[in-house]
């Protein structure tokens, strides 16, 4: 069973269908503190006990990278178009000996220019070398090449092995902060788009949010208790 707070999604899965707006609602909600992709292509690993919701939305990679919720993706077979879109959205990437990252040949049409899925997330983990060849004559990076370029995470034995390691990792990140860990992600998010010296100063005022929460005061207290700390959900409609 997953731990509480633990939110799993299965695109295009039998499940339940969810609009953009319900999503991102769910994603906002203070009692989800880590979302689960898994059987985004081929073989659906087992369904999570925690709640599973199922969609195939285009605009899905943007609402994850919006939420600041921790993202968890399970790979397990080679990934094109909205899959690549979908699993490079998450911050942790788990594959199986199965998985990869495709990309289709671009091409002029009647339409105008087309490249399928947008580059512009592949050419934030990849030299943008590499990934104009990728678009250009198409390409495929299979597991183990993967891996090494930080496309992948962990790689696991088995779609079994990936979900186990994914639920170990998602249930050590519902223990944290929840504070911490979104004020965190908004200062990597933001600060890669900013100058330097504004990206520090975006640092340190999350920073001092972050000491000044209940949070904070919880983990402090619980060290000198000797005990694990226990967090309250985020309450974003707080301020």
């Amino acid at each position: 069973m997953d731990a509480p707070g633990v939110l799993h999604l299965t695109p295009g899965g039998p499940a339940e269908s969810l609009s953009a707006g319900e999503l991102a609602r769910r994603l906002a909600d203070p009692a989800v503190r880590v979302l689960i992709i898994s059987g985004i292509a081929g073989e659906a690993v087992p369904p999570s006990t925690a709640g599973e919701v199922s969609l195939a939305l285009p605009g899905l990679p943007d609402i994850i990278e919006e939420s600041g919720c921790p993202v968890i993706a399970v790979i397990d077979r080679p990934l094109d178009g909205f899959g690549t879109e979908l699993a490079l959205a998450a911050h942790w990437r788990i594959g199986t000996p199965a998985a990869g990252f495709r990309r289709s040949v671009a091409s002029f049409s009647t339409s105008g220019f087309h490249s399928g899925p947008r580059s512009t997330r592949l050419a934030r983990l990849l030299p943008p070398d590499r990934v104009l060849e990728m678009v250009l004559c198409g390409g495929e990076l299979a597991a183990p090449a993967a891996l090494d370029a930080g496309l992948l995470q962990h790689l696991a034995a088995s779609p079994l092995a990936a979900f186990a390691l994914a639920r170990s990792l998602a249930a050590r990140l519902a223990a944290l902060s929840p504070v911490a860990i979104r004020l965190g992600g908004a200062a990597l998010r933001q600060g890669l788009h900013l100058p330097l010296a504004a990206a520090l100063a975006l640092e340190t005022l999350l920073f001092v949010q972050a000491i000044q929460s209940p949070d904070a005061r919880e983990g402090i207290q619980a060290f000198f208790e000797k005990r694990s700390p226990s967090f309250n959900p985020v309450d974003d409609s707080s301020g």
